[in-house]
């Protein structure tokens, strides 16, 4: 289940993102979750904080799959150092996503510029990341 489902619950506070798994489980006898790392932003480093969600999908028989990522920087920026640092943003969430579990992460090659320089920069901040990534199995 992609926790962009229940976005509306977890902005208005009605549940956290520790409460998605069991949720997801519970209320909807779905196994696999999908995160989206704006419900828990400032936790990608946090190994308290993800032993505790790791501990409650394993309470409630949930596997996690992906985390989406947003608002990391644009990997298809024209500008070499803005693409080099919306990369470098972006390991956390693949060091949490390996740490939790999830096969992959999500992410925004977005840029402006024409179509063939957003292209190219995509190109090259998605290889660049996905290096980085290779490297973190």
């Amino acid at each position: 289940m992609a926790q962009w489902s229940l976005h509306k619950k977890l902005f208005a506070k009605e549940m956290d993102n520790l409460d998605f798994p069991g949720v997801t489980k519970k209320e909807f006898g779905i196994s696999v979750v999908e995160y989206v790392n704006t419900f828990f932003k400032d936790k990608a480093e946090n190994t308290q904080y993800l032993n505790e969600l790791l501990k409650r999908c394993k309470d409630n028989g949930v596997k996690n799959h992906l985390i989406m990522c947003d608002g990391e920087g644009d990997l298809g920026n024209a500008d070499a150092a803005a693409r080099t640092k919306a990369v470098e943003n972006h390991y956390k969430w693949v060091n949490a996503a390996k740490y939790l579990g999830c096969a992959t992460i999500r992410v925004n090659a977005a840029g402006k510029g024409t179509a063939a320089e957003v292209s190219d920069a995509a190109a090259e901040g998605l290889s660049k990341l996905g290096a980085y990534a290779a490297k973190e199995k």
